[in-house]
């Protein structure tokens, strides 16, 4: 399956999925993120096709989320690196993580954990926070319709719910 915008659907969480809402994609990312930079490597690891991820790497490369660069000492070879469109998910992948840990998790235990390098201390990880640093949970925030909405989407948000 191809990863495709939609375009008659003004919202940002289906144009985000329409560039990373695939399996492949984010296991591209995660191994980007990873220090993973070839073809050869994404594929070895992955055990995706070849068609499959040339796909994916495209579409990422597309949406200027990965950049297509010559290798250092081979031109004849690229790899691919996070622009800083695509430095802005790794929240999106910790978050993704810490779900999967928490309700998915491996029988085996924590698969892994994640350390700032400066203090040594496991990360808190990926959290809604108010301005004074409280985290924030979907019932504490307000959702409010801005200058460029959908205007299908403000009817349904401003609908009085029938009673």
């Amino acid at each position: 399956m191809t990863s495709k915008r939609l375009p008659d659907v003004d919202c940002a969480v289906a144009q985000a999925l329409g560039v990373v809402g695939d399996l492949w994609s984010l296991m591209v990312l995660r191994n980007v993120f990873n220090g993973m930079h070839t073809f050869a490597a994404l594929q070895d690891n992955l055990g995706v096709s070849s068609s499959v991820l040339s796909a994916r790497l495209k579409t990422l490369c597309a949406a200027k989320v990965l950049v297509r660069q010559a290798a250092t000492g081979d031109a004849r070879s690229f790899e691919y690196h996070l622009t800083e469109c695509g430095q802005d998910l790794y929240p999106v992948l910790i978050a993704l993580m810490q779900w999967g840990e928490k309700w998915l998790p491996s029988q085996r235990g924590k698969r892994l954990t994640l350390i700032e390098k400066r203090s040594g201390k496991a990360i808190l990880g990926a959290r809604v926070l108010a301005q004074d640093g409280r985290v924030l949970k979907p019932r504490d925030v307000k959702v409010l319709p801005g200058p460029g909405i959908d205007p299908a989407f403000h009817a349904l948000m401003t609908r009085t719910p029938a009673k």
